[in-house]
C-alpha cells in the first residue's frame, strides 16, 4: 500500500482526499496524525505562484524537522476563487488564493449587492491546485490543477452540512457555487452528481493518473476481497451476536460470556466512532446519532466490514458481538464466517423504565447522543 502524506491542517480535506484515492491502493494521511507535528506555515500573499513555491519549501523543511526524511511523498492543495466580475472590478483574480479568509469576513447580502451594481454577472471558477513531493520520481515539485465552472447562488439558503460527505458544506464556498449545468449549490447535489463538478477531485484525478502511469499506484481489484473469510475464521467456535435497546442487558450478557468463558467481546458502537472521528474529527457539530443514521442507509455494511477488519488480526476463537442495529449487518457477519462456526442471534429486551434507570445510573457521557434515538429510523433486528 503506497502511503502518501497530506499536509493540511483541514481535517475535511484529508477525508475528502481519501475518499478521492478510495479506489486505489494508496493510504492517504494528514501530516500532522503521521507525526504529530504541527503543518506547514502557509504565507497570506495573493500571487499563486509565490504561495505555492513557498508553501513547498515550507513542508519540505517540516517535513525533514518530522524525520520523514527527504524522500518521502507528500501533497499539498491550495483551493482558490474567481469571481469574474470581481476580478474585472479590482483587476486581479478576486477573491483568488486569498479565499479561506475572504470567506470569514463576506456576508452573502453585501456580495450579492456588489453583483448586481456590476450587472449581476455570477459566473465564478474555483480551482484547485496539488503539488506534489517525490524526490524519487521528480527532482522539482509536480503540480496538477482542476478547475469547475459555475455561477454564485441569487438566494443564500439555509441547509445543513453532509453528515457523510462533509466537504459538502454549509461554511466554504461550496454553499453559495452552483457548478454549471445545475440548479442548485454543490453542496445540495447528490454525491454522484457533486463528483462530477469536484475541482478538488480533477486535480486529484490528474496526480492519481500520473502515479498510475510510474507504477507507483494500482487500481483495486474489486473481484479479490479484501478478506478470505474461510481462511482466517476456518473452524468450531461460537459466534454470538448480541442486539437490543439501549441498556436492554447487551453489554451484561457479554461481559458475562467474557468473564465466565473467556470470550472476545466485539462492541460495534466503537467502530461507528471510529468512522465519524475520521469523517469530522473532535468536535463537529455534527451530532454522531445523525452521522449514523445517514451512513447505515447508505453503507448498511460499513461498520460490519471494520468488524471483520478487526476480526482478521485474532485467531479464531469464541467470539460475542454487540452494538449492530441493521439485519444486513448480522447477515454480513454471519457469511464471513466459516460453515463450522455456530452462529446464534440474540435480542434482548428490558422495560422502557428500567432502561431508563440504567442509563441514568451508568451516566455515560455521549448518552445525550445515543444511537437509541434511531430506533425509529433504523430496522432492528427482530425477535
Amino acid at each position: 500500500m503506497f502511503e502518501l502524506i497530506f499536509f493540511t491542517s483541514n481535517r475535511v480535506k484529508t477525508q475528502h482526499a481519501k475518499y478521492l484515492c478510495r479506489d486505489f491502493n494508496i493510504k492517504v494521511i494528514n501530516f500532522s496524525e503521521k507525526t504529530k507535528r504541527a503543518n506547514y506555515d502557509e504565507p497570506r500573499i495573493d500571487n499563486r505562484e509565490q504561495l505555492l513555491k513557498i508553501s513547498i519549501e515550507n513542508a519540505i523543511k517540516q517535513a525533514n524537522l518530522s524525520g520523514l526524511g527527504k524522500n518521502k511523498p507528500f501533497i499539498i492543495e491550495d483551493t482558490s476563487v474567481d469571481i469574474h466580475a470581481l476580478s474585472r472590478k479590482y483587476k486581479k483574480e478576486y477573491p483568488g488564493v486569498d479565499i479561506k479568509y475572504w470567506m470569514q469576513q463576506i456576508k452573502f447580502i453585501d456580495l450579492d449587492l456588489e453583483l448586481e451594481l456590476l450587472g449581476n454577472n455570477r459566473s465564478v471558477t474555483i480551482r484547485s491546485d496539488l503539488v506534489l513531493y517525490f524526490p524519487e520520481l521528480s527532482d522539482l515539485p509536480l503540480y496538477f490543477t482542476g478547475t469547475t465552472d459555475g455561477k454564485i447562488t441569487a438566494t443564500d439558503n439555509q441547509f445543513d452540512t453532509n453528515v457523510i460527505y462533509p466537504w459538502l458544506d454549509n461554511k466554504t464556498f461550496n454553499r453559495w457555487f452552483i457548478p454549471k449545468n445545475e440548479t442548485v449549490v454543490i453542496s445540495k447535489l447528490p454525491i454522484e452528481k457533486a463528483d462530477l463538478h469536484d475541482f478538488r477531485g480533477l486535480a486529484f484525478k490528474k496526480l492519481l493518473d500520473f502515479l498510475e502511469s510510474k507504477n507507483v499506484i494500482k487500481k483495486k481489484s474489486p473481484e479479490t476481497p479484501s478478506i478470505d473469510s474461510n481462511e482466517l475464521f476456518d473452524g468450531e467456535f461460537q459466534c454470538h451476536i448480541i442486539v437490543g435497546l439501549t441498556c436492554a442487558g447487551k453489554t451484561t450478557i457479554a461481559q458475562f460470556l467474557v468473564n465466565e468463558s473467556n470470550y472476545l467481546h466485539i462492541e460495534a458502537s466503537d467502530f461507528m466512532h471510529e468512522i465519524y472521528r475520521e469523517n469530522h474529527g473532535v468536535g463537529s457539530d455534527v451530532p454522531i446519532g445523525l452521522f449514523a443514521k445517514e451512513l447505515l442507509k447508505k453503507q448498511p455494511q460499513a461498520v460490519a466490514e471494520r468488524v471483520i477488519n478487526y476480526l482478521s488480526k485474532f485467531k479464531p476463537q469464541n467470539i460475542v458481538i454487540t452494538g449492530f442495529r441493521l439485519e444486513e449487518e448480522v447477515a454480513y457477519i454471519e457469511s464471513k464466517l466459516s460453515s463450522l462456526t455456530s452462529k446464534h442471534r440474540i435480542v434482548v429486551n428490558a422495560e422502557r423504565k428500567e432502561r431508563e434507570r440504567r442509563k441514568a445510573d451508568r451516566n455515560r457521557v455521549g448518552d445525550s447522543h445515543s444511537i437509541e434515538s434511531l430506533c425509529s429510523g433504523i430496522v432492528i433486528l427482530a425477535t
